[in-house]
């Protein structure tokens, strides 16, 4: 039985699993997909939020996928993990059960939806569009870039720089990003900016052909050969199954120290805190935190 059952790879999981490793812990790290890495895997240029790191996310993932490998941690992808059982701290991959002295959940978050008409459909044509693999493709065509985070404005600052027509549909009044990076993005000219403006259909049988938006009550057609949707992440607690206490948004709620209700079940990362105050710095800090406590209480 290891010491503690790691459920996702992305950089909170991953420090948590280099913390206990050089606490003299024992630890597995299950990963659902076929890579390891989670969000740092969208990063394609410089990470900004981490002092001292100038690297792209893919390459700070294998960074610390090589540091664990050098430690003996095994990551194991293609790991669904489908229940956990808080009290006697068991979790079911792949439909096997798993125990563990403690758990940590570190699933991270999905991007979230609209919810509006079309979306799906968009979706399922496979019509999901990033800066970082498509820019250079939408040179000369209209795209639209939902969103006021730092996601959004980092999306429609690398289509500008590709050529793109950008229009930035954001439902508040101001961006939420953070400072450097909208006056990163006004550097670029062209972005037009609809603020108080709420989407309601995208548009489009075969292909997208635009998004119909709300603004001052009335609905109007804006024109894209490209909708990014980029408003947040949904943390991926589904599988949890109302085990744990969760936060209105879905989040799993804890102390301090991270830790749940239950005495050896901790969530970090995104599937914790808000995606507003999230950073990869932070996770790491979680990491570090929740190894430090299991030590201790150990």
């Amino acid at each position: 039985m290891k010491d503690i059952l790691v459920i996702g790879s992305g950089p909170a999981g991953m420090a948590t699993a280099v913390w206990a490793r050089r606490l003299g812990l024992s630890v597995q790290v299950y990963e659902q997909d076929a890579i390891p890495g989670g969000q740092l895997n969208l990063i394609k240029g410089e990470i900004e939020d981490y002092p001292g790191v100038d690297c792209s996310g893919p390459e700070l993932r294998d960074k610390i996928v090589h540091r664990l490998d050098s430690m003996g941690v095994e990551i194991v992808l293609n790991s669904h993990v489908s229940d956990l059982d808080p009290v006697q701290r068991t979790i079911v991959v792949n439909g096997h059960q798993v125990s563990g002295r403690n758990i940590v959940i570190a699933t991270g978050g999905r991007p979230r939806k609209l919810g509006i008409p079309g979306e799906q459909e968009m979706y399922a044509r496979g019509e999901t569009y990033r800066s970082s693999v498509h820019a250079s493709q939408m040179k000369g065509k209209p795209v639209i870039v939902v969103g006021g985070g730092d996601r959004a404005v980092e999306n429609a600052y690398q289509f500008l720089k590709g050529g793109a027509h950008v229009t930035l549909v954001h439902r508040g009044d101001n961006l939420t990003a953070r400072r450097g990076m909208t006056d990163l993005l006004r550097t670029v000219p062209g972005c037009e900016y609809l603020f108080n403006c709420t989407p309601t259909r995208i548009v489009g049988s075969q292909k997208v052909e635009g998004l119909k938006v709300e603004m001052d009550g009335k609905e109007t057609l804006l024109k894209a050969d490209a909708i990014v949707i980029t408003i947040g992440l949904q943390p991926t607690t589904s599988f949890l199954h109302d085990k744990l206490p969760l936060d209105t948004e879905g989040r799993i709620e804890t102390n301090q120290v991270y830790e749940t209700k239950y005495r050896g079940v901790f969530a970090i990362g995104d599937a914790m805190i808000s995606s507003q105050f999230s950073s990869i710095a932070a996770c790491g800090g979680q990491g570090m935190v929740v190894a430090k406590q299991i030590a201790v209480s150990m």
